[in-house]
């Protein structure tokens, strides 16, 4: 690895707990890399053991699983729009790639870990993407629309943390003996940080303006999920609304919830928008 970021001429990789964290070029994103085993006593034939460091033992693990389990829990909202996207790219489902589809329960999950980043920024006790993106799965309850997921997300994802026989779990769904919990255990002060970040992020969504404007919305988003993004986003919107003049209504894509002009092909139109609540 250190060879490969030598020769493509990325920073060296960086040793954490579990893995080797390699960065792009730019800086804007990085993969982790983690060695596993084949786990042999385990039914699954997609079952590992992990690397553990700080614990000196392999761990239990089925990542391909828990892939299928993640779209398992997406429910139908997410064969429906992958059926949609489809019928938009003249394919058959079958074409279209799984990671093409964006679902209500996966932009919740981007935004749980958006926040996540901001608020653990320079810390080594934020939770874990696993552990969100289980308890937020859990905690999804079919909410076909991105707000609405969030909100009941944030709210019931509590509920899925277990105490057993004297410990913190949240058990990996496709591997029982897998706890993404573990380290509350040995860790309590990351537990303490967990609950303190999910309080801080209810109150921060149920408590965004609902009557400021699109002003006063980017104030408040952009404090929480970063003001770059969030003005991107507000940008779009306006070139968007600002169409109106010319196209007569708004269209949001069928697939993916975007908001854009009824020149775009396949789209769900909307009637025009009178900004007084008709």
């Amino acid at each position: 690895m250190k060879s490969f970021c030598s020769s493509a001429g990325l920073k060296p990789p960086e040793e954490l707990g579990r893995c080797w964290r390699v960065y792009s070029a730019d800086g804007s994103f990085h993969v982790d890399v983690l060695p596993v085993i084949p786990d042999r006593e385990h039914p699954s034939d997609s079952a590992v053991l992990l690397s553990d460091r700080d614990l000196r033992e392999w761990q239990h693990s089925n990542p391909i699983g828990y892939a299928d389990w993640f779209y398992v829990a997406m429910g139908p909202i997410f064969e429906s729009r992958r059926l949609l996207l489809a019928q938009e790219l003249s394919r058959s489902v079958e074409e279209v790639p799984r990671w093409f589809v964006r679902t209500p329960l996966q932009q919740a999950v981007q935004l749980l870990k958006r926040h996540r980043d901001l608020f653990f920024a320079d810390r080594d006790d934020a939770p874990p993407s696993i552990l969100i993106t289980t308890l937020a799965a859990r905690a999804y309850e079919q909410e076909d629309d991105v707000e609405v997921a969030l909100r009941g997300v944030i709210e019931r994802m509590a509920d899925h943390v277990k105490m057993r026989n004297g410990e913190w779990w949240v058990v990996n769904p496709t591997h029982g003996d897998e706890n993404f919990a573990d380290k509350w255990n040995t860790h309590p002060d990351r537990r303490e940080a967990f609950f303190c970040w999910l309080e801080e992020i209810q109150n921060a969504i149920f408590s965004i303006p609902a009557h400021d404007g699109m002003d006063g919305l980017a104030l408040a988003l952009g404090s929480q999920f970063g003001d770059a993004p969030v003005k991107a986003a507000s940008v779009k919107f306006g070139k968007a609304v600002a169409a109106l003049g010319t196209t007569g209504g708004l269209a949001v894509m069928s697939t993916t919830g975007i908001v854009t002009t009824p020149k775009s092909a396949s789209t769900v139109y909307g009637k025009p928008h009178t900004f007084h609540g008709q």
